[in-house]
């Protein structure tokens, strides 16, 4: 498997969202964004999205793999290599920051149980918790529908305990994103996922803002969430798959 991710020419966005763009921008020229995760399929959609808008003069992403970009802002593009196994060896890489945008995130299939949980759970919270000392104002974390601490799913449970945690720590804002199926091309297909692609089609036409979202939906809802005034962010903000829908779509 290559070492190195390329990202595709960045989306195009509304003519609103440049707007809303350009006055962020205006307002704080020399605020920075810090992407975590952002070689998965979520990730990568968020940067694409960051530097295609220009909204931040820094986007800075937490990363295994080099990133290879040539689109617009570029040279806004900052890429440091993270271990997060011992991320007090990383402390600076989360000063300086105005938003964190957290897609990091495995399967238990894929990762087993026990690794799934130190991705999912003990990442997010390690570095979310050094991001809140360091004083960034706003955490968008990119979690799953059906999350819920008392869940019987082992998945749906720990996603719930990761926002139930979030929501005691001190963010001017927290943004909770909570996406149904993901739709998009996957670098690994697994079994369950396959089944989903050929079925969602159908489902989408009984519930077509319920059981499935693109990623590049759900990158253009997260960022547009970031760049809204200071006063129009709510403390916490929890959207829905049809939620992410309606705020993508003013990207």
């Amino acid at each position: 498997m290559s070492s190195t991710i390329k990202l595709l020419t960045p989306p195009a966005l509304s003519k609103a969202s440049k707007e809303l763009a350009d006055r962020y921008r205006a307002a704080k020229p020399n605020a920075s964004a810090l992407v975590l995760g952002p070689t998965g399929e979520v990730g990568r959609e968020v940067v694409r999205t960051l530097l295609a808008s220009g909204a931040y003069s820094k986007v800075v992403v937490a990363t295994r793999k080099e990133i290879e970009y040539t689109g617009p802002n570029s040279s806004s593009l900052e890429q440091i290599k993270v271990d997060y196994e011992n991320l007090d060896e990383h402390k600076t890489l989360f000063e300086g920051h105005d938003s964190c945008f957290c897609c990091l995130g495995t399967t238990r299939g894929k990762a087993g149980k026990e690794f799934f949980y130190k991705v999912d759970h003990d990442y997010v919270m390690n570095s979310a918790k050094l991001l809140e000392r360091a004083g960034t104002k706003n955490f968008l974390l990119c979690s799953a529908a059906n999350s819920n601490s008392k869940s019987i799913f082992y998945y749906s449970k720990v996603k719930g305990q990761v926002e139930n945690e979030l929501k005691d720590l001190k963010f001017n804002s927290l943004s909770i994103f909570q996406p149904a199926f993901l739709e998009c091309d996957r670098e690994e297909l697994r079994l369950g996922e396959k089944f989903m692609s050929y079925l969602i089609p159908a489902l989408k036409v009984l519930m077509p803002k319920t059981i499935a979202v693109s990623t590049s939906t759900v990158a253009k809802a997260m960022v547009h969430a970031s760049l809204l005034p200071e006063a129009d962010k709510p403390a916490t903000a929890v959207y829905s798959n049809s939620e992410i829908i309606d705020f993508g779509a003013k990207m």
